[in-house]
Parts: C-alpha cells; structure tokens; sequence
C-alpha cells in the first residue's frame, strides 16, 4: 500500500514544485559524477577506452544505487512517513510531469 501513498506523493510533488534548479537535482549531480570520471578515461586504444568507459559505467551505477537502497531499506525500517517522503523524493527526480505538459503546450501554440 505504501507503494501508492509513494507513487501519489512524487506525482503531487511534482505538480505542486515543478523541476528543482540544476544545483538541487540528483540528475545533474549525476552528469557532474560522471563528467569527473571521463577525465580518467585513455586518450588510446579503443580496447582501453572501452573497457575504462565500462568500469565508469559499473562504478556510477554501484556508487549511486547501493547508498540509496540502503538508505530507503533503513528509512523503512525506522519510520513509514519518512520513508514514503524520501522515496516520493526520489522517484520525483526520475520524470516531470509538469515539465511533460509544458513542453506539450508549447508545441501546441
């Protein structure tokens, strides 16, 4: 059931807030987290360049989804309201529907 009151609340959040400034979004956190590694990434050797773009890939994906789950597993555990809030917040920053309408109304016009 709480998987409702999740989904709800992240689709209210986002009709109520809209998109957080670049600053605040995880998205763009995400970009700047993976824009530092592409620093390490060989300038040869299609073979290395391959392989160094796999390990970056593995290691955002580890390091970003590990700590979250963890963090959403204990907020569970520890108290309902929170972790409904916490979860709603994140899954907000997966998709905007308001974004979603304004780009539809912009192209209607």
């Amino acid at each position: 059931m709480e998987n409702i009151y999740i989904v709800l609340a992240a689709l209210a959040l986002d009709v109520l807030l809209g998109e957080v400034p670049n600053r605040f979004h995880p998205v763009a956190w995400l970009g700047q987290y993976i824009n530092f590694q592409l620093r390490y990434i060989p300038q040869t050797g299609n073979r290395r360049q391959f392989v160094t773009g796999i390990f970056i890939a593995v290691i955002t994906l580890v390091s970003i989804t590990v700590p979250l789950t963890l963090l959403v597993y204990y907020l569970e555990q520890f108290n309902l309201i929170i972790y409904i809030i916490v979860s709603a917040a994140v899954l907000k920053s997966n998709f905007s529907v308001r974004g979603l309408w304004t780009a539809v109304e912009m192209v209607r016009e």
